[in-house]
């Protein structure tokens, strides 16, 4: 088995105690509007446009023939696009999301980091949903694990609770995504079965491993009382659980538009 990567994030601040490596799975179970990943969301290999750095005008390119030089539908053209076509381009406007690694593969490149992670640093893997490709992370974290690795994911945790059971027995900490509590809206909004979030979210909770949760503020979507209220009522029960808002920025959007807007499904 090999993971479908899109990035290996070096000095991460962030995502974990220390100077972390972070690592971008490629695929999610989710499509929430507001993604700051919306590259990660489908779990394969996909053709990118950036028009910032697009020298084609006026129906022409001067490296050839190109879909972009006379369509402006992101999605349309990237359905047009050849192989060969993504390779001429030399401007750098065209690329490719996600790259396959072998488990020791992958475990090799980020032990390069190794010497700056300190004491308290380590590896997280993010996405996406990292969770998703728990059967070829498996083999990876076990070799980092051997090697002494502090280990963190991301996680929104609307996966197979099997692979939750897999994960918490090398994820030394978990930061965990509450969006919104209600199951008609995570439904509709982000695509995912509520109750199996919340299956998770109680194994996880339960089981002594350490978890922050997370709550990204966004305005129209998860910034509603109702939501407050739940989050609140989900907090009592554990209350010595990390607990985070994250604010709404729009880092995201210009990777939406490379691909074409995956965040309402494909």
């Amino acid at each position: 088995m090999k993971l479908l990567v899109t990035n290996i994030q070096r000095f991460s601040l962030h995502d974990g105690p220390g100077i972390r490596t972070t690592v971008f799975l490629k695929g999610c179970t989710l499509h929430c509007p507001w993604c700051c990943n919306p590259e990660n969301i489908q779990p394969r290999k996909q053709y990118y446009y950036q028009k910032k750095k697009c020298i084609a005008a006026n129906g022409s390119c001067a490296y050839g023939d190109c879909p972009f030089a006379i369509s402006t539908d992101v999605k349309t053209g990237l359905s047009r696009l050849t192989r060969q076509q993504f390779l001429q381009c030399k401007s750098g406007a065209l690329g490719e999301y996600g790259e396959w690694y072998e488990p020791a593969e992958l475990v090799k490149e980020v032990m390069r980091d190794a010497p700056f992670w300190g004491d308290d640093g380590g590896v997280t893997f993010s996405g996406g949903e990292p969770l998703m490709q728990m059967d070829a992370l498996e083999p990876a974290l076990a070799l980092l694990k051997r090697c002494g690795v502090n280990l963190c994911a991301e996680t929104a945790l609307y996966v197979p609770t099997s692979a939750v059971l897999k994960a918490m027995k090398y994820f030394d900490k978990l930061f965990v995504d509450v969006k919104l509590l209600d199951k008609n809206r995570a439904r509709s909004v982000l695509g995912g079965d509520l109750e199996l979030y919340l299956e998770n979210l109680h194994t996880v909770l339960e089981s002594g491993v350490s978890v922050s949760l997370r709550h990204p503020l966004i305005k129209g979507y998860t910034d509603d009382i109702a939501t407050e209220r739940a989050i609140h009522e989900l907090l009592t029960h554990y209350p010595s659980c990390e607990y985070q808002i994250l604010s709404e920025h729009h880092l995201g959007d210009e990777k939406r538009l490379s691909v074409g807007d995956v965040c309402k499904g494909d």
